[in-house]
């Protein structure tokens, strides 16, 4: 017997990480992506400031045991809701069908009732022909209309790329966003600002920012650093954050997790540069590969610098009524203030 779980919180993060994970074995991207722990989705996920526990859900066995993960969500721009699922990939094919549509019933519920959202909801499905790709396109019984959503991007060289020179004048320095509250601030300045056009965009603030980057540089199997162009006067306007890390596979590989430029100082060579230095970084400190996960656009800037997409990531736009679920049935069920999940 299977029950959904309405607003989860922290104590479902170990949980949820291993969901992840497996999903990462079955997809093939254990020898890029790190292991995921319950300690970072607790603190990162579900102690987010932007995280709305209704606009998550599992579902759980009579024991507790979480077999998926969904979220859904919209944002300012009104008529358009976003869904992303996870189910684990060992179950049964019919057991995990019966999952997957308890979640898409449930989001199809929060979407109308909770986020107040109409019309299209885009379904986020990991990697082209991926696990979660492959069971919805069976349960949905349609054949999907796809979109890139992203790129999984490798450079595999041991020589950094040599970009030209950018058409600006700036400065570089490492930044601390740990320790220094500044830092921090022009980071999260710069973020919000660079990432603002995109329509699923969320601001990122201070509170949540100081918390990702102290989990970040307090991590034991991570080694970060940021590097922070600013103006003569002081402006920041773009910084690059990398990693190096241990893959699933136990491979030593760096991560370019972060690279953003103020909207103003954008296509002048700013970018590339920031990125091939973080590259020639990863290299400096034994990375045997770099990768990143690119947005569709910005990838072909880093298919110049030689990166190579490995793996793209798709997704659906579909009529929400398109959605299985009884709505009535889900309403009466479970009220928007019903919180099942032991919270700290």
């Amino acid at each position: 017997m299977c029950w959904l779980l309405l607003c989860p919180g922290r104590g479902l993060g170990a949980q949820v990480a291993e969901l992840v994970n497996s999903l990462y074995m079955v997809d093939g991207l254990a020898d890029y992506y790190a292991s995921v722990s319950g300690s970072e989705v607790d603190t990162l996920w579900f102690s987010d400031p932007r995280y709305e526990a209704m606009e998550a859900a599992g579902v759980v066995t009579s024991g507790r045991r979480l077999l998926g993960f969904g979220w859904a969500w919209s944002t300012s721009e009104r008529g358009q809701g976003y869904l992303r699922l996870i189910v684990e990939p060992r179950l049964p094919r019919s057991e995990a069908l019966m999952v997957a549509s308890q979640l898409l019933g449930w989001a199809r519920w929060v979407l109308i009732y909770w986020e107040e959202a109409v019309g299209v909801v885009e379904l986020r499905l990991g990697p082209h022909y991926g696990y979660m790709h492959r069971l919805l396109g069976e349960l949905l019984g349609q054949d999907l209309l796809l979109e890139d959503n992203g790129y999984l991007m490798v450079y595999t060289s041991q020589n950094p790329p040599e970009p030209p020179r950018p058409h600006i004048e700036f400065r570089l320095r490492e930044a601390n966003p740990h320790h220094d509250r500044s830092d921090l601030r022009s980071l999260v300045e710069v973020f919000n600002n660079a990432f603002s056009v995109y329509p699923d965009f969320m601001e990122w603030s201070l509170e949540a920012a100081a918390n990702y980057y102290k989990t970040l540089y307090m991590s034991k199997t991570k080694k970060p650093f940021v590097l922070l162009a600013y103006t003569s006067i002081g402006e920041a306007i773009g910084f690059v954050e990398a990693y190096l890390h241990k893959s699933l596979s136990g491979h030593s590989v760096g991560y370019v997790s972060l690279l953003a430029v103020k909207q103003r100082y954008q296509h002048k060579g700013l970018g590339a540069f920031l990125l091939a230095k973080a590259v020639e970084g990863l290299l400096n400190m034994g990375a045997k590969l770099v990768y990143l996960d690119a947005m569709p656009g910005p990838h072909q800037l880093y298919e110049k610098l030689g990166f190579q997409i490995v793996k793209t990531y798709v997704k659906a736009r579909l009529p929400l009524d398109a959605l299985p679920g009884d709505l009535e049935a889900i309403h009466e069920l479970h009220q928007p203030t019903e919180c099942l999940a032991e919270k700290d």
